[in-house]
């Protein structure tokens, strides 16, 4: 197994209420316009800390051989443990759009016993009891020094410094190293894990990612749904490319409910 990380470092600067967020160009890549504006709406209605690769260590001590990890969203499943585990929180992808107050996220865990709220699937058995099948890190709630999220920092490290590290799988040290994590603590059976109310969060899933581009009979009872919930998941690597959204399509709208000003009403209140 290998080595915790420390945890002496930089108190988080909103404690068990900060929002963490991660972002790194790589290749030289420019943030996409539509991650700006998911953090920019994120920080509307929260106190996000925003992290990049240089600011990392201000926070978090990365075990040796992070830099070998392939690819930076891998690194960035790495880091959310690493960062919930040192001080609790809230962990958001760059690519989530916040339509308001996530105090409902917040209360779901201090109002339980659990010590991690996360969006899980789940089975049972007469011979394994209840046991985690599948959890997003896309969002997730932790208290800081979790059991569950120190087993999930630790299943990555073992797998970042193994032989290996060249070739993990695209969801080696996210969904499937905390999904180890929760099983290995017996968190669902335990308690200490919560399941986060579902209309707290609006997706068309990625392979209706197109739905957001578009109005029709559809994306208006979509945008319904939507009124219901503090976050919207979006698909980053299927967006970051496609042109900025036409006004009135249902992520314009949706981004108007996050309290984005339009260009159009931005020109307006500069010529007043």
């Amino acid at each position: 197994m290998a080595a915790a990380a420390s945890w002496s470092l930089s108190v988080a600067p909103h404690g068990e209420r900060t929002v963490w967020m991660y972002w790194e160009c790589v290749d030289g890549m420019d943030m996409p316009p539509l991650v700006r504006r998911c953090i920019a709406s994120a920080q509307r209605h929260a106190a996000v800390t925003l992290v990049d690769a240089a600011t990392i260590h201000r926070f978090a001590s990365p075990c040796h051989g992070v830099e070998r990890v392939p690819h930076a969203a891998q690194r960035a499943d790495y880091y959310r443990a690493l960062l919930l585990h040192a001080h609790g929180g809230m962990w958001l992808d760059a690519d989530t759009l916040v339509l308001g107050d996530l105090e409902p996220f917040f209360s779901a865990l201090r109002e339980s016993s659990a010590s991690v709220a996360a969006a899980y699937e789940s089975v049972r058995s007469k011979a394994h009891g209840s046991r985690v099948t599948a959890c997003s890190v896309q969002y997730l709630v932790g208290r800081r020094g979790a059991p569950a999220l120190r087993a999930w920092v630790e299943e990555c490290e073992r797998l970042i410094q193994s032989p290996g590290v060249g070739s993990l799988t695209w969801e080696a040290l996210g969904n499937n190293a905390i999904t180890t994590a929760l099983n290995n603590t017996s968190a669902l059976e335990s308690g200490d894990l919560l399941k986060l109310p579902e209309h707290l969060v609006y997706g068309t899933g990625w392979r209706d990612h197109m739905r957001y581009y578009t109005w029709n009979e559809v994306a208006e009872a979509e945008l319904r749904l939507a009124e219901r919930a503090r976050i919207v998941v979006l698909y980053g690597k299927f967006m970051y490319a496609l042109p900025r959204e036409r006004p009135g399509s249902l992520l314009a709208r949706l981004f108007e409910m996050s309290g984005e000003v339009s260009e159009m009403a931005r020109r307006l209140q500069q010529s007043r």
